[in-house]
């Protein structure tokens, strides 16, 4: 199954903040989470419980995407990783689909690292990294392309979310 995108939300037996719906090519097909406080007081279970609940019937009648070889990359890629500042309140599916919205030339992939929330960081703030991955399929990319590009993004992302670079 391709194009699985999972979403913050809110489930009755699920805590909140810490469960997700998942989709399908637009469509709800389960959720995931961990098991709320009330729930699991009623099993007296030791340690969290994470559940998930999946429709497969849904996911089955899914058309399948065929699987396609494609030879490996000729040319190395050049990765970034970049830990930006941003509000509680921004996702990495919101920087993931600003950075997306303008097709920029040479980005391959963007792909969530980690998210810190803790000392030096602001309550109302948290940092997220993330990996850019650059690449040119037709020779090896120049620090001088590659920062240029970069240079967009950064700038699109401050712009679009407040998104700041964390140093």
């Amino acid at each position: 199954v391709t194009n699985v995108e999972f979403s913050a939300t809110d489930v009755k037996h699920l805590r909140k903040g810490q469960s997700a719906t998942i989709s399908v090519n637009g469509k709800s097909i389960g959720f995931l989470g961990r098991l709320s406080d009330d729930v699991s007081a009623n099993y007296k279970f030791k340690q969290a419980v994470y559940v998930g609940e999946i429709d497969l019937q849904t996911v089955l009648a899914e058309a399948q995407t065929p699987v396609l070889y494609h030879p490996l990359p000729k040319f190395p890629a050049s990765v970034r990783d970049i830990s930006l500042l941003v509000k509680r309140s921004v996702s990495f599916s919101e920087i993931k689909s600003t950075i997306s919205e303008n097709k920029p030339e040479l980005l391959q992939t963007v792909d969530f690292v980690d998210v810190y929330e803790g000392k030096g960081i602001a309550d109302d703030e948290r940092s997220i990294t993330i990996r850019l991955e650059y690449r040119n399929n037709e020779r090896t990319l120049t620090d001088e392309e590659v920062d240029k590009v970069h240079a967009q993004i950064l700038e699109n992302l401050e712009n679009k979310t407040g998104a700041k670079l964390r140093f």
